[in-house]
């Protein structure tokens, strides 16, 4: 009677049922670019017919290009065995062997053939060697298995078309040891030369107390079961793929929690995540592709270089972060090679191309949460991040068209050459930029586009930071900006950029030294901005038409002095004025803000009359290419000067007036220096005035007449050239003896 096992997995490839049960074809392979999998299903069959069981959705297929590097064979995605499979008994003497195909010398079990071998048992000291060199699947069925081995891998595939581990519904099963760590020695404990797949519904647990855990040489696919896998090196290794489809997979590596490592093959060093719930912590990265990454759902919890709060430490240098992001390629390249020189700690990271188009991250990481050295391409999924540098981070394109992306803890939020957003959520609460567009090299065709979606930035440095231009054509974008006057909410660099506002409700606030307004001249869509608005955190903001009908309501979370608004809602020809306070008709969501409703009772801080692109309220300075610019030059105080004319600033009468070409003048006691004299000083410390040197009290010498300063007589006199003379308890150096002490 045939004991049947049966098993849910999520598959790439669609497959269906053929009248035989055996084999099949990918209905959707076409459109979804699947390969087709009868290639690697027509390969001799064992006696054991096997069949699938469940596949994925024609919507699932489209979701991903991603799909194509994964082919899931019909023996890696079910499995069924009768009597007539080998059968093998483990415990510390051996093992007992039923059927063919394998051979024991001691405790080391020798494969050297396909098919399917079921163990069960335990054994201590023992070593599995696969070598088989025929085209037919190895599977090794796990139904309560235990093996150990002190000095070598307990389980090495010297040669096999591929090796498939089956866990059994309900079994417990265990592979622990050590590596020798020799040169052409297996590196983890579980280690093939050939693919391995995982399936089944029990539990492996894996422990490697040196080296790697899971290791194949080729393709590691993870399909389904239950993984705890606790290593001194890395978790899960696959060279040129990594795949998991389902399961429960919890790892503790010292190094990297999972990793493909073929950098030789554009096409390979894959990692492809399509289910299944990982839970990793590592000492190095949680997830690191040598290629591509594609995150395509499952739900990963990563926590990479004990999280965020041991990231590296800062340095705001002046000329890079300290200003916003101006000339900060030098600092950037620094803290590149610094990088380089320390172990990686990422969360999830890929050489070249990463993508997210579902499933859910969350990552705590020392270093950037989401890293690539390609572009990052978010399309869908959700993601919850804590870094101690950058929440993504991407060395060339970021583009966002969906998912959800909140990352509460990061020195920097989203930072690639170039940064576009046309739909999704994102909310960024950083230590330095929100977003910051930046390169390496000095280029100025670098930019940041939103094109959609709905943005909120929370930033000690600045708000939106672009060395290159900053393009608003839709969406909903809040920015709670700096309180320190060395950063501004936006911040075009200095390489004559723009912002540019064309579409959308655009909402920025902050500080005012550094303020950076859109260009009036290059936006379409109009805009208010103002430095008078000095609104304590916490303070209902409305911008309100006549008639006190809101356009935008909005609480900055911090002292905003500054604040630019843009909304298609601000219509030319008609009269727009910003209140503080007052009693709203609408409710704010939870990042502060609300359109829509009634304002009363609220403190005018500004009126704009709608009359071009760009209407200035106070104090302001225009930003357009450069620096400030797009409208009058700006006026202060009659007390620091008066720009606007032309004029150089005036200070106050005692400290000089610089209006007329005159040089300061210092009150009388510390000298004049309006008639070019030099500087006086009292009397008892000299008169410099008239050219003479300076006098000091006669008991420490009068230098007035060039003489030499005198000392009293018990530390020496210096007046007529002779040395000095301490007292005879210390020993005397008049006469060129040298110094004696008492004993």
């Amino acid at each position: 009677m045939n004991n049947r096992y049966f098993f849910t997995a999520l598959l790439m490839a669609a497959l269906a049922f053929q009248t035989t049960g055996c084999s099949s074809m990918d209905t959707a392979s076409d459109a979804a670019n699947v390969p087709d999998v009868t290639a690697e299903t027509s390969e001799t069959k064992d006696e054991h017919t096997e069949k699938p069981v469940t596949s994925v959705t024609e919507e699932q297929l489209a979701v991903s290009p991603a799909v194509g590097l994964v082919n899931y064979t019909e023996k890696e995605t079910t499995y069924e065995w009768d009597s007539t499979c080998t059968r093998i008994k483990a415990d510390n003497s051996g093992f007992d062997i039923s059927g063919e195909g394998a051979s024991a010398d001691g405790k080391v079990l020798s494969i050297s053939m396909g098919g399917t071998y079921y163990l069960s048992g335990s054994i201590d000291e023992g070593r599995i060697i696969i070598d088989s060199p025929d085209t037919k699947a190895v599977r090794l069925v796990f139904g309560g298995f235990s093996i150990g081995c002190p000095d070598d891998a307990p389980i090495n595939v010297k040669a096999a078309d591929k090796l498939i581990i089956t866990l059994e519904n309900g079994t417990e099963n265990s592979v622990s040891g050590n590596i020798s760590g020799e040169e052409d020695a297996p590196s983890g404990i579980i280690f093939s030369k050939s693919d391995i797949s995982f399936n089944g519904g029990g539990k492996l647990s894996v422990v490697s107390e040196s080296g790697d855990g899971i290791v194949s040489k080729d393709k590691l696919k993870i399909i389904s079961g239950s993984f705890d896998i606790k290593t001194a090196d890395d978790g899960i290794t696959g060279r040129d793929l990594v795949a998991v489809a389902d399961g429960q997979i919890k790892i503790e590596s010292q190094g990297d929690g999972i990793k493909s490592t073929n950098a030789d093959d554009t096409e390979k060093g894959n990692i492809v995540i399509q289910g299944g719930a990982l839970d990793i912590t590592s000492e190095n990265d949680g997830i690191q592709a040598e290629n591509g990454l594609y995150i395509m759902g499952g739900d990963i919890k990563i926590l990479s270089g004990s999280g965020n709060e041991n990231g590296e430490v800062h340095r705001d240098d002046m000329m890079g972060h300290g200003f916003g992001g101006r000339f900060n390629e030098q600092a950037e390249q620094e803290a590149s090679d610094t990088a380089e020189e320390t172990e990686s700690r990422k969360g999830i990271k890929s050489v070249n191309m990463l993508k997210i188009s579902g499933g859910t991250v969350t990552a705590d990481s020392a270093d950037d949460s989401v890293h690539s050295g390609g572009d990052i391409d978010v399309s869908g999924g959700i993601m919850h991040l804590a870094s101690g540098d950058d929440g993504i981070h991407s060395d060339k394109k970021v583009n966002i068209s969906g998912g959800s992306i909140d990352i509460n803890k990061c020195y920097e939020g989203i930072e690639g050459q170039y940064i576009t957003v046309s739909d999704g959520s994102i909310r960024i609460v950083s230590e330095d930029d929100g977003f910051n567009v930046s390169s390496s090299e000095r280029i100025s065709d670098i930019f940041l586009e939103i094109n959609g979606g709905e943005i909120y930035v929370d930033s000690a440095g600045d708000g939106l930071d672009s060395n290159g231009d900053i393009k608003v054509n839709g969406g909903l974008t809040i920015v709670n900006g700096p309180t320190n006057g060395a950063n501004g909410p936006l911040d075009s660099g200095d390489m004559n950029n723009s912002i540019i506002v064309a579409g959308g409700t655009f909402i920025a606030a902050g500080s005012a030294q550094m303020f950076e307004a859109p260009s009036g001249e290059e936006s379409t869509q109009n805009i208010v901005a103002t430095t008078a608005l000095n609104a304590p955190a916490g303070t209902l903001c409305t911008l309100a038409d006549e008639s006190g009908n809101v356009i935008t309501a909005f609480s900055p979370s911090k002292n905003a002095a500054a604040i630019v608004i843009s909304s298609p809602d601000i219509k030319t020809g008609t009269t727009c004025r910003l209140y503080t306070g007052g009693t709203y008709s609408g409710t704010l969501n939870e990042n502060g803000y609300a359109s829509g409703g009634t304002i009363a009772d609220g403190t005018e801080a500004a009126s704009f009359d709608i009359s071009s692109v760009l209407s200035s309220y106070g104090n302001m300075m225009n930003g357009g290419h450069g620096g400030f610019r797009g409208g009058d030059p700006a006026q202060r105080p009659d007390g620091f000067g008066d720009f606007a004319n032309g004029e150089p600033p005036q200070r106050p009468d005692d400290f000089g007036d610089f209006a007329n070409g005159e040089p300061p003048q210092r009150p009388d006691g510390f000298g004049d220096f309006a008639n070019g004299e030099p500087p006086q000083r009292p009397d008892d410390f000299g008169d410099f005035a008239n050219g003479e040197p300076p006098q000091r009290p006669d008991g420490f010498g009068d230098f007035a007449n060039g003489e030499p300063p005198q000392r009293p007589d018990g530390f020496g006199d210096f007046a007529n050239g002779e040395p000095p003379r301490r007292p005879d308890e210390s020993g005397n150096s008049a006469n060129g003896e040298p110094l004696s002490f008492q004993k």
